[in-house]
C-alpha cells in the first residue's frame, strides 16, 4: 500500500541550469587489439580537453557503449567526481554510435547539443566561436567547430544559399589555418583536399558575424529541433555515413536550418594513436588556468526556420549550380574563386 503523497508531486517542474550539453558515446571494447591499444588515452584527453574549455552553462553526458572494465571503471569514477558531468548511461552492448546519442537527447531538456567522438581534441575558445555562428546567422541548425573547404558542395547545405541571397551575402576569404586541414587529413590517413582548397574558404558574412559553408559531424553542435525531424526508431547499423545521413544530416535540411563552421579551427580529430602533439596541447591547456569561458546570452533557441519554399528554390539553386559542371564554375567565377579545381 502507499501511505502519504509523494513529495515530488508539489514541485515537479524541472529546473534548467544549462543551454548547451556535450555528447560524449564511448566504444572501447579492449586495450589489447592494435587499432584500440591507445585508445584510453586518447578518451582521457578527449574528456579532460571538453572539461577545461567549456563555460559554466554546459553540462555532459557520457555514453558507455559497451566498454572494457578500466575504461568503465575510469569513466564511473569521472561521474561520481565531475559536476559538470551529470549524466552517464551504460551498455554491456554496443547499441550505435546514433542510437546512444539519441538516447541522450531525448532525455535532456538543452536546446544545444555537442556530438562529438571520444578522439576529438578541444582547443580553448571552440565553444564561444560556435556559439556566435548561432548567435550571428540565427538560422543555423548545425555548426562545427572545424572548418572545410569542400563542404560548400554538400547536399545537406543547400539553405546556405538562400541564406546568402536574403540575409547575408557570400564571400571568400583567406583560410586562417591551413595545417588545421592538413592536419585532419593525417589524422584519418587520407587525402581529402587539393592544394586550392588549404588556401581559401566560401563563407557566409553577415554584418559583423562569419562562417564557412557546410560541415561535418565527427564534431558539431546541433538545435535540438533537428532531432525532432529525425526517424522515430532506432537505426540497426553501429556507425557509417547513412546513419549520420539519415539521423543528423538530412533532418537538418528537413527542418529548414543552416549548415555551418566557425572560421577558425577549434578542434582535431586525434585518430587511434597517441602522438606528442596531443600530451604538449593538453598540457598547455591545463597550464592556462585563466582562460575566458564567456556564456552567449543572445542565441535566439526559438527560431522559426526557412520555409518550404525556401527548401524548394535552394533545392532547384544547388543542382542548377553545384551539381554540374557548367554551372560550377558559373558559381565559382560568381563568388570570386579562380581556380577551376576547387
Amino acid at each position: 500500500m502507499r501511505i502519504g503523497t509523494n513529495p515530488a508531486k508539489e514541485n515537479n517542474k524541472m529546473i534548467l541550469n544549462s543551454y548547451h550539453r556535450i555528447i560524449v558515446p564511448v566504444f572501447i571494447p579492449n586495450l589489447e587489439e592494435d587499432y584500440f591499444k591507445d585508445s584510453f588515452d586518447i578518451l582521457k584527453i578527449n574528456l579532460e580537453s571538453i572539461l577545461l574549455t567549456i563555460h559554466d552553462k554546459t553540462r555532459v553526458s557520457i555514453y558507455n557503449n559497451g566498454s572494457c572494465k578500466i575504461v568503465s571503471d575510469y569513466l564511473n569514477a569521472l561521474f561520481s567526481t565531475e559536476d559538470k558531468v551529470d549524466q552517464y548511461l551504460i551498455s554491456k552492448v554496443n547499441i550505435g554510435k546514433i542510437n546512444a546519442i539519441y538516447s541522450i537527447v531525448k532525455s535532456n531538456l538543452e536546446p544545444l547539443f555537442t556530438i562529438t567522438d571520444a578522439d576529438v581534441f578541444f582547443k580553448s575558445g571552440w565553444q564561444q566561436e560556435v556559439e556566435k555562428v548561432f548567435e550571428n546567422f540565427p538560422k543555423a541548425g548545425i555548426v562545427s567547430p572545424v572548418p572545410f573547404s569542400t563542404m560548400f558542395k554538400s547536399n545537406f547545405g543547400n539553405l546556405n544559399y538562400w541564406e546568402a541571397f536574403v540575409r547575408s551575402k557570400l564571400k571568400v576569404i583567406e583560410v586562417p589555418n591551413p595545417e588545421g586541414l592538413r592536419h585532419f587529413e593525417e589524422s584519418i590517413g587520407r587525402k581529402m583536399f587539393k592544394e586550392t582548397h588549404y588556401k581559401q574558404f566560401i563563407s557566409l558574412v553577415h554584418k559583423n558575424g562569419q562562417a564557412v559553408l557546410g560541415s561535418g559531424h565527427f564534431v558539431c553542435t546541433v538545435r535540438t529541433q533537428i532531432f525532432r525531424k529525425g526517424p522515430n526508431f532506432p537505426t540497426q547499423f553501429k556507425m557509417g555515413g547513412k546513419v549520420m545521413t539519415d539521423y543528423i544530416d538530412k533532418p537538418n535540411n528537413d527542418a529548414g536550418f543552416l549548415r555551418l563552421a566557425t572560421v577558425s579551427n577549434g578542434a582535431y580529430h586525434m585518430g587511434n594513436r597517441i602522438e606528442s602533439w596531443m600530451l604538449e596541447e593538453i598540457k598547455e591547456l591545463k597550464k592556462a588556468t585563466d582562460i575566458s569561458k564567456p556564456i552567449n546570452e543572445r542565441i535566439n533557441f526559438n527560431v522559426k526556420p526557412y520555409s518550404i519554399v525556401a527548401k524548394w528554390l535552394s533545392s532547384v539553386f544547388y543542382k542548377l549550380f553545384l551539381r554540374t559542371s557548367f554551372g560550377k564554375r558559373l558559381f565559382l567565377k560568381y563568388v570570386g574563386i579562380k581556380d577551376p579545381d576547387y
